[in-house]
Parts: C-alpha cells; structure tokens; sequence
C-alpha cells in the first residue's frame, strides 16, 4: 500500500522501485510463503505493478480458499479497480456471498432451535 501511496503522490519511481522489491522478495526469497492464500495478499502489489492476471490469480487463490478477509475494503480500494470487474473474480465473491448466506442461515437455525 506504501508503494501504491507514493505512486499516487509524485514518487511514481520510489513506488516502482518498492513494489518490485517487495513482488521480488517474496517470489524470490519465499516462494512457498505464496503458496499459502493466509498469509500476506501480495495481490496488491501485483496490482501496483501492472501485473493483473498475477493479482487475480492470487485473489482467486484466496478467495476460493476461504480468505475473505478484508474483502470488503479490499474491493473498494482505488488500485484493485482493475480486477474487481474480472468474471472469476466476481465468481468467486458471488460464491463467497453464497456462503456468507448459508452460514448466517444455519446460525438462524441453531438460535431458533436453543443451540446458541
């Protein structure tokens, strides 16, 4: 988000410099921390740096695992505009949704029943 910050506030190379420090880092230095979608969202990095089918690629990845955390102010932020459209990622979110209904439907149920 620094990175992105100062791309938005005339230090666009600064901002470069630090999105692809930080892309490289973790791709290069802990590439099995990506394979794991709870750990840090680099997808917006990806985003910062151009990198669009990277930063859906690892929002599917944690979308369709159950990391929804932060979604919501996720997919309002400015610089993930360019996904956020993207069918798979509205597939996933309207699967995410779906779940989020089931589950509040099931908590409704066990009140209803005196089991919470």
């Amino acid at each position: 988000m620094t990175a992105w910050l100062m791309s938005q506030t005339n230090d666009e190379a600064m901002g470069a410099a630090l999105t692809s420090k930080v892309i490289r880092y973790y791709e290069d230095e802990l590439p099995g921390y990506l394979r794991h979608p709870e750990r840090f969202d680099i997808s917006i990095c990806y985003l910062n740096e151009g990198s669009y089918e990277k930063a859906i690629e690892t929002t599917l990845t944690r979308l369709n695992n159950g990391f929804w955390s932060g979604w919501w102010q996720w997919q309002r932020n400015p610089v993930a505009r360019p996904i956020v459209e993207d069918p798979r990622v509205q597939d996933a979110v309207a699967r995410m949704k779906e779940d989020l209904a089931m589950q509040r439907e099931n908590v409704r149920r066990m009140e209803a029943e005196g089991e919470i």
